[in-house]
């Protein structure tokens, strides 16, 4: 990445709003990816099992990469049945394995999946097998390069000094208004730590 690395943190966080530079479309010849940050459980109140009352979501961020080598941030989620983007979910398993694959497939077998692979044995077992299921359909899947284990502060901050240094772009147009809303406001409350009461697995897909 190129521009001016003299980065420091936001005061009340690690994003800026600021830094966001709004483009209509990222050029030909990009090369793309789709990063995952995967959850397992679905609220109680939702017919679901989970133990926390406002368990995590499974989210995805597309990102195009350009010949100089700058980065376009890109939604093209698919749609639920009242045409609303799906950009996170919380579901089991089973029905959020079913989820990323149509997504895949709206997608294009030309866009590489990127999934997180958890330290554990049974994180080894899990990325194994769901690589192996989209592999299968004909998608590439790579394991996210980021050091799980390190503080989701120093996985972040990277992007938000890229960010800075004007090296990423953003393809607003692919986004619903209330999925950008929403993306922007997590970005800029992360903290790392209680994040003003939002989220962050779209954090983790930009880390």
């Amino acid at each position: 990445l190129h521009g001016n690395w003299r980065y420091s943190p936001a005061a009340n966080g690690f994003f800026e709003a600021s830094t966001v530079q709004v483009v209509d479309k990222e050029p030909l010849g990009c090369t793309y990816i789709r990063c995952w940050d995967k959850a397992s459980s679905k609220p109680a109140k939702e017919g679901g099992d989970a133990k926390q009352l406002d368990p995590d979501y499974t989210a995805s961020i597309m990102f195009a990469k350009d010949k100089d080598g700058f980065l376009y941030v890109i939604g093209n989620y698919i749609r639920d049945k009242d045409n609303m983007q799906i950009a996170r979910l919380r579901e089991k398993p089973g029905p959020r394995d079913n989820h990323i694959e149509k997504q895949s497939y709206y997608d294009g077998q030309d866009v590489t999946i990127y999934l997180p692979k958890d330290p554990a044995a049974a994180g080894a077992v899990e990325f194994a097998e769901a690589s192996k299921k989209l592999q299968a359909l004909g998608f590439t899947v790579k394991q996210d390069a980021s050091v799980s284990n390190r503080s989701k502060k120093l996985r972040f901050e990277p992007f938000a000094a890229a960010c800075y240094a004007g090296n990423i772009f953003w393809v607003k147009n692919t986004f619903d208004p209330k999925v950008w809303d929403y993306m922007i406001l997590e970005l800029v409350n992360f903290d790392g730590d209680k994040n003003n009461g939002y989220h962050d697995d779209l954090v983790d897909c930009f880390s």
